[in-house]
């Protein structure tokens, strides 16, 4: 609603929802409909932006060692199109966390664009983006170092064995969120537009 966040800021809650997600992963939970409406920020204790992720509604227990889940109705699409993986949208059996992943991917994007990066006037067209369209990159004018948009490529790949795992992504919103915390100080990042 305020536009884009802080780099930093950004980072901080992309990272704290990824711990969320790592929790439910670990315990054989995916939980297919992350997006903005689903992650509350509170002060907790005088730490502005605890992350709290709510409503697993439509949350599937994982299966087999690939984790692979099964949906409740065979072939039924459950999720919100802005933030749903391409995978999720074009054949919603044997999903991973993967989709998670995607799904953080795009509000990470969000949140440091102020934007979505697929946009459609109906879910349909929405979706076919998802699954047909480039993986988006930042705009020239959000300045983030190259790390930040090679990462978000990744989240946001097309073939959810790209995707990083939810433990390696935290660890690299952590460095990278510690990585500008060292530039504050300093020169200031640059894009890869400037760069």
């Amino acid at each position: 609603e305020a536009g884009p966040l802080p780099t930093t800021r950004a980072l901080k809650i992309a990272s704290e929802i990824a711990q969320s997600l790592a929790e439910a992963h670990d315990r054989g939970l995916a939980h297919r409909d992350l997006k903005p409406e689903n992650v509350i920020l509170v002060d907790a204790a005088g730490h502005p932006d605890f992350v709290k992720v709510l409503d697993f509604g439509i949350a599937k227990f994982l299966t087999g060692s690939s984790g692979e889940s099964s949906v409740t109705r065979t072939g039924a699409v459950v999720g919100t199109p802005h933030y749903m993986a391409p995978e999720q949208a074009a054949a919603p059996k044997g999903l991973t966390t993967a989709v998670d992943v995607y799904a953080l991917g795009v509000m990470l994007y969000e949140m440091l664009s102020g934007s979505l990066p697929f946009q459609g006037e109906t879910p349909v067209e929405v979706l076919m983006a998802h699954v047909t369209g480039p993986v988006p990159t930042l705009p020239d004018a959000v300045h983030v170092p190259q790390a930040l948009r090679d990462l978000l490529a990744r989240m946001l790949a097309k073939d959810p064995a790209e995707r990083p795992p939810t433990l390696d992504l935290i660890g690299a919103l952590d460095d990278l969120r510690a990585g500008l915390a060292g530039h504050a100080a300093g020169a200031p990042v640059v894009s890869a537009a400037e760069g």
